[in-house]
């Protein structure tokens, strides 16, 4: 947190540079494309004093539910180390990795996410703001999306991302990339978003009608071993023992950790080290994993379709 945060701040050095370069596509008959990318609010919490006063501590509730589910595989568990390398939070002596934050703690550092949201919110609106001053508004497609999709609850499959805005643009939506796809110079995963959207005279992903999987997300998980350590949350590829694949519905969240080989890119489903079910009706928080009560042959009736056990990616 600074009073001037000039050096200290390059979110907000990053927007001001974003706003000159809008000013000079302004004249410009040319297409551009310009990707913004914002730390915050990530660690470290530095921003601007203002931002702490909107939230007094006093105000700052603790997070609903802040005790890890019974049910939970050791292999989903994130330890949060970076969290836990900051000086103040060592200084605490918590044990590793499922030590929990004194309270206090917690109220400081969700006071600080949150102070560190509204800052990037208004970074966003500087950038906004320019477009229209500008004029570029009416003539340019703007796409806000985050690093963190597979926390919420909400479907997030950035897959999605390339595809609907390469067809927004007018431009070709390139063929899906078959398996494996380092041989081929350009193609897409995920499903193009373009039936969503009230245009006229966009070329149209044709896989997305009558397919019963559109509404389903995709997301996988790194891991370097089943058990929580270090580097948990932040594997290098060559540490990657095992692959967690989440499909995500409305209904439900199903996830199966599974042997990974990186030096092939090769998830092996018969290697099944571990398995989540959630259903979001009735159980919003994701405490009670249903995945061992679903074994033995009633996982098919629960949902619709599961990942197959067969070798593959």
């Amino acid at each position: 947190m600074a009073d001037i945060p000039e050096g200290t701040l390059p979110d907000k050095q990053s927007t001001k540079q974003a706003i000159r370069l809008l000013e000079k596509m302004k004249t410009s008959a040319s297409p551009f494309f310009l990707a913004v990318g914002y730390h915050k609010p990530h660690i470290p919490f530095r921003y601007p004093k203002e931002f702490q006063k909107l939230y007094p501590l006093e105000n700052i509730t603790l997070a609903p539910d802040p005790q890890v589910p019974a049910g939970l595989p050791p292999v989903a568990y994130n330890p949060w180390m970076d969290i836990r390398l900051r000086e103040d939070i060592q200084d605490l002596n918590l044990s590793v990795p499922y030590g929990p934050i004194p309270v206090d703690f917690q109220r400081k550092i969700r006071q600080s996410y949150f102070a560190s949201v509204s800052y990037l919110d208004t970074q966003v609106g500087h950038l906004l703001s320019a477009l229209d001053d500008f004029h570029l508004a009416n003539s340019t497609i703007v796409a806000f999306t985050s690093d963190h999709g597979q926390q919420v609850v909400d479907l997030v499959e950035l897959v999605s991302l390339f595809p609907t805005l390469t067809g927004l643009a007018g431009l070709h939506v390139p063929p899906r990339c078959p398996i494996p796809s380092f041989h081929v110079e350009l193609c897409r995963e995920g499903q193009s978003l373009l039936k969503h959207f009230r245009f006229q005279d966009l070329e149209e992903d044709l896989t997305l009608h009558d397919n019963p999987h559109e509404s389903i997300a995709y997301s996988q998980y790194p891991r370097p071993a089943d058990y929580p350590q270090w580097n948990s949350d932040k594997p290098s590829l060559k540490d990657i023992k095992v692959m967690g694949y989440s499909i995500r519905t409305i209904d439900y969240r199903y996830t199966v950790w599974v042997g990974f080989n990186p030096h092939e890119f090769l998830a092996n489903f018969s290697d099944v080290h571990a398995g989540e079910l959630y259903f979001v009706d009735s159980d919003p928080f994701q405490d009670h994993n249903m995945y061992n009560d679903s074994q033995g042959g009633d996982l098919q009736s629960l949902i619709p379709w599961v990942v197959p056990t067969t070798k593959g990616v």
